[in-house]
C-alpha cells in the first residue's frame, strides 16, 4: 500500500492510498464506510480513532491503524468509485483530481515558510 497525503477540492489535507490504477483512496472516509456497512453506531468516530485524516496521526497508531488503513482499501477498492462518505462526500479520486502533499504537514514548518 502506498500511502500519500493529498489536498482535496475543499483545500483539505488527507490520507489516502494511491492505487496501482491511478485512483487515490481516502482512507479515513473508506474506513468509516466500511464500519458502517459492519453495523457500527459510531462509524465516524471510530473511523477518526483508526485511520485518522492526517498521517503524523496514522502512524502513532501503529499496526493497528496500519491495518485499518489496508481495510479501507480493499473495502473501497472492492466497492469501486460510486462509494461516497457518510455526508456524500468522494472517496476515490482520480489523480489528476486531487494535489499530492508531504507526507507529513508541519504547522510550525508552513510558519516558517510564510515568512
Amino acid at each position: 500500500m502506498k500511502l500519500v497525503t493529498f489536498e482535496n477540492a475543499a483545500r483539505r489535507r488527507r490520507v489516502g492510498a494511491a492505487t496501482p490504477n491511478g485512483s487515490v483512496v481516502d482512507l479515513n472516509l473508506a474506513y468509516a464506510m466500511y464500519l458502517r456497512e459492519e453495523g457500527e453506531s459510531a462509524y465516524v468516530r471510530m473511523a477518526g480513532a483508526r485511520v485518522p485524516p492526517e498521517m503524523r496521526q496514522l502512524f502513532e497508531g501503529g499496526d493497528r491503524s496500519l491495518d485499518a488503513a489496508k481495510q479501507a482499501l480493499q473495502f473501497a477498492t472492492a466497492a469501486g468509485a460510486e462509494l461516497a462518505g457518510p455526508a456524500g462526500e468522494t472517496i476515490t479520486y482520480e489523480r489528476s483530481a486531487v494535489k499530492l502533499r508531504a507526507p507529513i504537514f508541519s504547522a510550525a514548518i508552513a510558519a516558517r515558510m510564510l515568512v
